[in-house]
């Protein structure tokens, strides 16, 4: 996929949320991150350049978050709001081509997104909800919501109250999701698909990113 000239990373403000991308082997690390207008960048953080990797032609996008990159399938999903709606949207990475997920999306608003396990998982804001996300990519030009699961409490049962993001992040040698809120940091396993354990490891309220 061509890509345009590169820009200093001090010039590219106004991220609204960035994943890791780790598919380059023998080459440094990448970072991707998008706009509120759905542009996406590619980000190096040793030579400090990024590239445009593509601007969302959707000109009302407002909004975008829950970033998540799924190196298995070569693919970037994020949500966008677009007028009234939140769309669900995926970057195939091996073709350069973005696609509008369809299906039956779950409502947001979406605060944050990671991939593991074959699932998307995110957390709805102001809330102590996460969801698991399965696909169908049997028509790669037409991607589709196959199934998902609200999980309450984090899969617990008492209610913890809501949850302002904030990121979440998933180790994945053990499946343990982290996540930052204005509740604090906190982990959960969800290495079987079904979150357990959920745990606060502190109650710091400036702690809203992870990395």
């Amino acid at each position: 996929v061509a890509r345009p000239s590169r820009l200093n990373l001090a010039l590219i403000t106004g991220l609204s949320c960035v994943t890791l991308l780790v598919s380059r082997p023998a080459q440094a690390q990448y970072l991707y991150g998008i706009t509120n207008g759905g542009s996406l960048y590619e980000i190096n953080p040793v030579t400090r350049y990024t590239s445009l990797v593509f601007t969302q032609p959707i000109t009302t996008m407002t909004s975008a978050n829950g970033l998540a990159w799924s190196e298995a399938n070569q693919r970037m999903f994020y949500f966008g709001t677009v007028g009234s709606s939140l769309n669900f949207y995926t970057w195939d990475r091996t073709t350069g081509i973005q696609t509008q997920i369809t299906g039956s999306i779950p409502a947001g608003p979406v605060a944050s997104g990671t991939y593991y396990g074959g699932y998307y998982w995110f957390v709805r804001n102001n809330s102590d909800n996460l969801l698991r996300v399965s696909f169908d990519f049997s028509n790669p030009s037409a991607p589709k919501v196959s199934s998902f699961q609200d999980f309450d409490h984090f899969g617990g049962v008492s209610d913890l109250g809501s949850y302002g993001f904030g990121d979440i992040s998933v180790r994945a040698s053990d499946g343990m999701l982290f996540g930052s809120s204005n509740k604090g940091i906190f982990r959960v396993n969800v290495s079987t698909g079904t979150p357990t354990g959920f745990t606060s490891i502190n109650s710091d309220a400036t702690l809203y990113q992870l990395g």
